[in-house]
């Protein structure tokens, strides 16, 4: 399955899944798409729970990227 991260959005994808967890290993932005290759795995955000997926990324970079943050949806899937 492919997901979209929204247009004007950034977010990164870590080594671990979680806001500080593991390192930064790479980023989506602006429209990009990921493969999902696993998760998801849900941790507790500011006022509910964030949705983590495993991705790889266009140029090949795999990691965990948020589907959600407390305030708003990152990824949407592609049809």
């Amino acid at each position: 399955m492919k997901a979209r991260i929204g247009a004007g959005l950034r977010s990164f994808v870590r080594s671990e899944p979680g806001p500080e967890a593991g390192d930064k290993v790479g980023f989506l932005e602006d429209g990009a798409t990921a493969t999902i290759l696993g998760g998801p795995t849900w941790l507790p955000g500011d006022t509910d729970t964030i949705v983590w997926w495993y991705v790889e990324t266009e140029d090949g970079i795999r990691g965990w990227t948020p589907a959600n943050t407390s305030q708003l949806t990152l990824l949407e899937p592609v049809e």
